[in-house]
């Protein structure tokens, strides 16, 4: 007897240190070798910071985002449950209507997709059909386009400008000045859609004639650009620009820009290799700046560009002093572009902060402040401003079409 319990209490470790310790350890390596974002959980991340996971959905209620379906377990990733009402559940037949009846989009020809109306399984499911995104795309399509546009809340009723507006009110003189004259084709290599459409809102309506057949652009998604930066990979950075750089010079391209301030540090590995000649966007600020007569500038821009030397080299060269965002400063100014004004988001508080930050500058000598990242412009200006600001992309935009027009003019 004691023989068969010895056995039997032998048999029960081994199987206890295999199942519970052996072969986890034995998966979860492998997991970690080979598969290592699923394995944690397919984790997404803005700016270093978790924000959600790729297999639970969130509830997203702005108009900007697609809304996910219902939840059984309200969004809630420790309690995924589904429904145990059935068909003839009247409690059941009521919370569809009522979805039905809240449903914020134009109704298809074809009735509601039963995923916007009804929950999955586990009541987490982060998928919606395609039927359900093309019926939200219009709802989507038209809040991101009004990004920006009409009463600014962050300025006591003052307008945020409209880009289309002052380019249609600028087209006529701009139209007279360089008629008749040989175009020279612009270009952009971008690094986001917010770039790409301010780009275009800046220079398409005051080139006109000029550049109508003239500007070209070409960016790869901003994903692939910082998943390089994140892994301080500034060489991988500049051979996203050549390829740019290279598809632009085979269409006509005669000179490049690059309104992204932060990718400049990939610059000195780009031109070396690059087809054509590029702008500095820090080297526009800095004759800006002496054009109009500041000595000492305030540096605001994303963690990567402050730390970096792309404004320092140019600015000391040209006699210039400047002032950096502290760490903490640094830290939040970046989280605030990366994920609030990248995707829409302008609060109050965001610009509150960069007022506050901006106000010390101001109180360690400086007499302007670069507006160094595409998205700042969007919540700061002269008009709220503590500091004049000089806006690096705008400078940069109207930097090109000087040198455009020059060419043309030759």
């Amino acid at each position: 007897m004691k023989h068969h319990i010895f056995i039997s209490l032998r048999i029960t470790i081994v199987l206890l240190v295999i199942t519970c310790g052996i072969y986890p350890a034995v998966v979860w390596g492998i997991g970690q070798l080979l598969f290592p974002r699923q394995a944690n959980g397919s984790l997404i991340k803005r700016n270093g910071r978790v924000v959600g996971s790729e297999l639970i959905g969130q509830n997203f209620a702005s108009d900007r985002y697609f809304h996910p379906r219902p939840s059984a377990a309200n969004f809630d990733g420790t309690a995924s449950t589904g429904s145990n009402l059935g068909p003839a559940s009247k409690k059941l037949r009521d919370a569809i209507s009522d979805f039905v009846a809240k449903y914020p989009d134009t109704k298809p020809a074809n009735g509601i997709p039963a995923d916007a109306v009804t929950a999955s399984g586990s009541g987490l499911d982060p998928h919606i059909s395609p039927e359900n995104a093309l019926a939200q795309s219009a709802r989507v399509a038209r809040a991101i386009a009004n990004t920006g546009r009409g009463d600014d809340p962050l300025s006591n009723g003052r307008k945020v400008p409209r880009y289309f507006r002052r380019a249609e009110s600028q087209r006529a003189p701009v139209e007279s000045r360089f008629a008749g004259r040989t175009q020279t084709a612009l270009t952009f290599v971008e690094c986001s859609n917010a770039q790409a459409h301010r780009n275009r809102c800046l220079l398409r309506g005051r080139c006109c004639s000029l550049l109508s057949d003239g500007l070209r652009r070409h960016t790869h998604s901003l994903a692939e650009y910082v998943k390089c930066i994140d892994r301080d990979d500034w060489e991988g950075v500049a051979e996203l620009m050549l390829s740019s750089a290279n598809k632009l010079a085979r269409i006509g391209a005669d000179f490049l820009i690059c309104p992204d301030n932060t990718i400049h540090q990939a610059l000195p590995y780009a031109e070396p290799r690059s087809p054509l000649p590029w702008l500095h966007i820090a080297e526009v600020v800095a004759g800006n700046a002496i054009d109009r007569g500041f000595r000492r500038l305030g540096i605001m821009g994303t963690r990567w560009l402050v730390k970096s030397e792309v404004y320092p080299d140019k600015l000391t060269a040209r006699g210039l002093e400047y002032v950096r965002p502290n760490n903490e400063e640094r830290e939040e100014i970046s989280r605030i572009i990366m994920e609030e004004l990248v995707y829409g988001v302008f609060q109050p508080e965001a610009a509150g902060y960069f007022q506050q930050v901006i106000s010390r500058m101001k109180a360690e000598g400086c007499d302007a402040v670069v507006l160094g990242c595409t998205e700042i412009p969007l919540i700061m200006n002269d008009a709220n401003s503590p500091l004049p600001v000089l806006d690096s992309t705008r400078l940069l935009s109207r930097a090109a079409l000087r040198r455009a027009t020059q060419d043309a003019a030759a």
